[in-house]
């Protein structure tokens, strides 16, 4: 019997602690400014995209304005006026962490997230000229890096909100294999470091 009072408290106490974490899903879309620099070849390089994004975050601790998650990002372009990017793909999956403030003026939150990359992929094709033919030839590319990003949520109704978010990433871009293309450059001088700033807007349902 005894061991029955035990579970039936575990099991509520797990319940409540179930029922009132909050899951909220958000999904944007903007903009994103890539200023990247190589300096084996001493380039520098500025890249536009498009980019579409989706999070998912958890509230674990009730009245705490913490929240942990997931959000990916994916940048693309195909008509960059840059001979190392003119097309790029991207594809960033980062950990983050949300905090906000647990007052709103006006429907308006202010939040702040800081994230790292877990899983970081991009695909280019380069323009190399060789005997005086300019050919595409394409890299694939290991991303890792880290961001914060500052925003508004604006809830005029229970459970959606709009979201504006500015987001400022340190990355680096590693070429997946050490090879030679057909240039003759070794695949490790297309090694970049630089920065990503992107601005997005979108909506955001909490459950």
């Amino acid at each position: 019997m005894k061991s029955l009072w035990i579970f039936a408290a575990v099991t509520l106490f797990s319940w409540t602690k179930l029922s009132v974490a909050i899951i909220s899903v958000e999904a944007m879309t903007g903009s994103t400014t890539f200023e990247l620099k190589n300096s084996a070849l001493e380039t520098k390089h500025d890249v536009k995209a498009q980019t579409l994004g989706v999070g998912l975050h958890l509230d674990p601790i009730p009245l705490v304005p913490i929240s942990f998650g997931i959000q990916a990002l994916l940048p693309v372009t195909t008509s960059n006026n840059d001979d190392a990017f003119p097309e790029y793909a991207g594809s960033d999956i980062s950990a983050q962490i949300a905090a906000w403030s647990p007052i709103a003026l006006w429907k308006i939150t202010p939040f702040v997230k800081l994230g790292a990359t877990i899983i970081g992929k991009a695909v280019t094709k380069a323009n190399r000229t060789i005997a005086g033919v300019t050919t595409k030839v394409p890299v694939d590319y290991n991303t890792t890096g880290s961001h914060v990003s500052l925003g508004l949520r604006y809830g005029p109704i229970p459970f959606l909100n709009l979201v504006l978010e500015y987001q400022l990433a340190t990355l680096t871009l590693k070429p997946t294999k050490d090879e030679t293309d057909i240039s003759g450059i070794n695949s490790m001088n297309y090694k970049y470091k630089g920065t990503a700033a992107s601005m997005l807007l979108g909506l955001e349902v909490r459950l």
